[in-house]
């Protein structure tokens, strides 16, 4: 598993509490995929699956 990552472009995270909550409504993006990458993904990255 490759991981790609950068902090360029982040705010302050504490001004969007409700941004999982907020991705996981949006219609836009399928149910499963919201899963693979708000859980899934980051429990195999982390070992936890």
């Amino acid at each position: 598993m490759a991981v790609i990552g950068t902090d360029y472009g982040h705010h302050d995270p504490s001004s969007e509490v409700l941004a999982v909550q907020k991705f996981r409504d949006d219609l836009r993006v399928d149910p499963s995929i919201c899963n693979k990458i708000l859980e899934s993904i980051a429990a195999a990255l982390y070992g936890l699956k």
